[in-house]
């Protein structure tokens, strides 16, 4: 049986577009992603992801002639994923989604909230959470450090080189998916259409119902049964998204925004340094 392995990785920050951008090209004709997304089979072990090379490669058995074939995991901040990928597919193509890392610190605070993990204030998160760690598997509840970007995105082009690197901004992906997608296709060398409703809005802020909702995720039958259905963490948090009503999203605090954006300051100018390029991110220092 042929091994199908990816040829391109989508390893972009957390909370940075990258859901979209794997759905996106899931229909794209001649390009074949991943039907899970994070399987996380380059980095840390994890129980809820995939940890073997025979189930890796399940998620591609049903390759046919595409030619770009790909799988989107945050494997951003991951040394360990970088040097694996490298080892294992040196001549893959890795697409780096980044978003002002103000806004990435908050909607990641409130993903939190949304699966129940967070109870803290967004101040006294980021507060508690700018605090040294010492391993990268706990880098994703650190939603201020998981914001910094100059020195991952330095190890992946330094790894990689820069012709195998692209890097998407957010809010430019946002404002126009389909030039973005366009621009990702001719990055891959696939010449194909682009389907019309690429650009409709994934994964929109919702609030959690309250008592009612988080005592039906954590009653033990019930729980068990979405288990059964959709393994480890995946099935808990699609319970939650079930549970949780559509609203207006929260906003942050002018006094938030200042603090942080003094935080990412250095960061960011590094950044734009690398890429050669100007951000379009306000951090209000």
């Amino acid at each position: 049986m042929r091994e199908n392995w990816p040829n391109f990785f989508i390893v972009g920050a957390s909370r940075s577009g990258t859901t979209s951008l794997h759905e996106y090209l899931a229909v794209i004709p001649d390009v074949f992603m991943s039907k899970l997304k994070n399987p996380n089979f380059f980095g840390s072990y994890d129980p809820d992801t995939v940890n073997d090379g025979k189930s890796y490669l399940e998620l591609f058995k049903d390759v046919t002639t595409e030619k770009a074939i790909g799988e989107s995991t945050g494997y951003l901040r991951s040394s360990e994923a970088a040097r694996k990928i490298h080892e294992k597919i040196p001549h893959a193509k890795i697409i780096i989604s980044l978003r002002n890392p103000i806004e990435r610190t908050f909607s990641h605070y409130l993903r939190a909230g949304l699966s129940g993990n967070e109870s803290l204030t967004f101040s006294e998160s980021f507060e508690k959470y700018m605090e040294p760690i010492d391993k990268e598997s706990e880098f994703y509840n650190h939603y201020v450090k998981s914001s910094f970007y100059f020195d991952d995105v330095k190890r992946w082009m330094e790894l990689f080189g820069s012709k195998q690197v692209k890097i998407i901004i957010f809010e430019e992906f946002i404002k126009n998916p389909k030039q973005m997608i366009k621009q990702i296709l001719d990055f891959l060398n696939v010449i194909s259409k682009i389907p019309d409703d690429i650009g409709d809005a994934r994964n929109p802020y919702a609030e959690p119902l309250g008592n009612f909702g988080d005592s039906i995720v954590k009653n033990k039958t019930i729980s068990k049964i979405v288990k059964s259905i959709l393994p480890g963490k995946i099935g808990i948090l699609v319970l939650r998204t079930i549970l949780n009503k559509n609203t207006q999203k929260p906003k942050i605090t002018s006094h938030e925004r200042e603090i942080l954006g003094k935080h990412f300051q250095e960061d960011v100018l590094k950044l734009k340094e690398v890429l050669g390029r100007d951000l379009p991110w306000k951090l209000n220092w």
